[in-house]
């Protein structure tokens, strides 16, 4: 017998096919700190991934949590408590800021008028949450649930100068709510910007979480290819040596001398020099005067970035990017 073909749906194919491929951040914001791999931080803030375009289902899924936090700030109000979400100095949405303008991050309100403790003033800090995680944070609390979403909170609340956040989240399938106070940790708070300032500095990619490629934090990392495996980053300003953070926000180029727009960081220029840190080779020689940098490559020949790139490589950068040396 033979099988008639599945049913066409265009209206929701069309919403498949959508493709919003993600930005590339332009500073370290709170989606970053909670991140327990600090080496997968420093590839993101150096634009080491490659451009990756997200499943459709998980840009709906981030559509559907932002669409609900406005919806947590009014179910909290109508409780009577006040929520501020614009600066009134300013006109701009709450945000904080730090590491000298590399780091900005929208916030969800400030609050006051919170039942327990109705004069102190509360960071509110919201999340839509599937059904499993929202049962866990209701059992053991939100450092143990969820420990990057404590890590925000602490962090702002520092930037912040607040000694109390309300946590508020609603488990998204049946619209159940749970709140949560949280004491500001100085300790906490300092060593995560500690290590923030680690990561800004820094030209060496730090330690992995897991030496592990199959490991629990890095098989749905963003740079599990380049940190565990043999791919090259893309060249832009920021995985090329000659390049760094400054004050405000900026970068500058000590190769040409000047300050780089983020248009410029992400072109790049052809005097391009890979952090070495970021190729899967061993750097055997180096050549000031002639800017480049030699590698020898885990199959054993010799590769050379910099300089005149059409004779100076054993073959295209394209196919070492692409090579399996995996066995090497």
């Amino acid at each position: 017998m033979t099988a008639f073909p599945a049913p066409l749906n265009p209206t929701v194919d069309a919403i498949e096919a959508v493709d919003r491929p993600k930005a590339r951040p332009v500073r370290m914001s709170l989606a970053d700190i909670g991140k327990p791999c600090e080496r997968s931080i420093w590839y993101g803030f150096r634009w080491a991934n490659r451009d990756q375009c997200r499943p459709a289902r998980w840009n709906r899924a981030g559509d559907i949590a932002m669409a609900v936090k406005p919806l947590l700030i009014k179910w909290l109000t109508d409780t009577g408590v006040s929520v501020e979400t614009v600066d009134l100095a300013t006109g701009n949405y709450h945000a904080v800021h730090a590491l000298d303008g590399h780091f900005f991050s929208p916030i969800d309100g400030i609050a006051t008028g919170v039942k327990e403790a109705p004069k102190t003033k509360h960071l509110v800090v919201t999340a839509a949450l599937n059904t499993q995680a929202y049962r866990r944070v209701v059992k053991v609390g939100l450092a143990e649930a969820k420990p990057d979403h404590l890590t925000k909170a602490q962090f702002a609340m520092h930037l912040l100068g607040l000694t109390r956040a309300i946590y508020v989240c609603c488990d998204r399938n049946d619209g159940s709510v749970h709140a949560e106070r949280i004491k500001y940790d100085a300790a906490h708070a300092m060593a995560i910007a500690a290590r923030l300032e680690r990561i800004k500095f820094v030209q060496r990619a730090p330690v992995r979480i897991a030496d592990k490629p199959d490991h629990y934090e890095c098989r749905n990392c963003a740079a599990h290819s380049i940190c565990h495996g043999s791919e090259f980053p893309p060249r832009n300003c920021r995985t090329c040596l000659h390049s760094g953070c400054v004050q405000n926000g900026e970068w500058f180029c000590v190769r040409h001398n000047q300050e780089l727009t983020t248009e410029d960081q992400l072109a790049g220029c052809p005097n391009h020099l890979y952090l070495p840190e970021l190729v899967p080779a061993e750097q055997i020689d180096a050549d000031e005067r002639a800017e480049t940098v030699t590698y020898r490559l885990p199959d054993g020949r010799e590769w050379v970035d910099g300089g005149d790139r059409q004779t100076s490589s054993p073959q295209p950068l394209e196919a070492l990017e692409s090579a399996d040396w995996s066995a090497s």
